[in-house]
């Protein structure tokens, strides 16, 4: 299901789902795409609901807990808002951290443009083989359009706003790391960008199912992203998620 309607899905039809996939391309966070910080708080409070009668929820884009795009630091789980969102990164995904690059919007040329991820690579030894995805640079001048003023941004062969993560790995597993086009010169590279992780913990029950990659989807390689698709759907039916 595609992230950013005004109003969050009803109980009952999150319910008819084994497995909720949510993507968010766009810069603002999670629920909040075309919505308002109401409807963006709405939507979180329904997924965790959902997980907790042992839903699985895949989660895939940019901030999907916190708008963070454009100042480079590390922001603390603890500190995300609303509390819901620092509920769910915390105690459901295993979110410690994360960390956005400094970028400006400007035209090509701007020094402070620093268009860096150009994709993930796998990490670690999953019973099922995650491909490598890389950008595919024809999508990008579609990226990021902006009909209602008119506005477009052209990112040519990397995007920015990719954030990395600092994961509990007593509780999450990583599955993908950042790759750049600047390789080990860029601090991202290499960091986790996609998590995958089983809960409740205590002894609650039902057992639910969670993944987080905080990359966007639709500026893939097509062949390499329904790949990587039709192997995490697999890999959520299986018993356990985690290697």
């Amino acid at each position: 299901m595609a992230q950013g309607a005004p109003k969050p899905p009803a109980e009952t039809t999150l319910a008819s789902y084994k497995l909720v996939i949510i993507t968010n391309d766009n810069f603002k966070s999670s629920g909040n795409k075309g919505g308002t910080p109401d409807s963006a708080f709405d939507c979180m409070l329904m997924y965790k609901k959902y997980l907790d009668i042992g839903g699985m929820v895949w989660m895939f884009g940019l901030n999907n807990f916190s708008r963070t795009f454009g100042t480079k630091k590390w922001y603390p789980a603890t500190q995300f808002t609303p509390p819901i969102f620092q509920e769910m990164a915390s105690n459901y995904f295993h979110v410690l951290q994360i960390y956005s690059e400094a970028w400006d919007f400007g035209e090509p040329g701007n020094p402070k443009r620093n268009e860096n991820f150009m994709g993930v690579a796998p990490y670690g030894a999953p019973e099922l083989e995650l491909p490598d995805c890389e950008i595919d640079t024809s999508k990008l001048i579609y990226y990021q359009d902006y009909p209602d003023t008119g506005t477009q941004i052209m990112y040519y062969n990397y995007i920015p706003g990719v954030n990395v993560l600092a994961l509990d790995v007593a509780k999450a597993t990583r599955v993908y790391s950042f790759v750049s086009y600047l390789g080990e010169a860029s601090e991202m590279q290499g960091r986790p960008v996609g998590l995958v992780t089983i809960g409740p913990a205590g002894g609650r029950k039902p057992i639910y199912k969670c993944a987080e990659f905080c990359f966007p989807l639709f500026p893939l390689k097509a062949q390499q992203a329904e790949e990587m698709m039709e192997k995490m759907i697999k890999r959520f039916f299986m018993v356990p998620l985690n290697p």
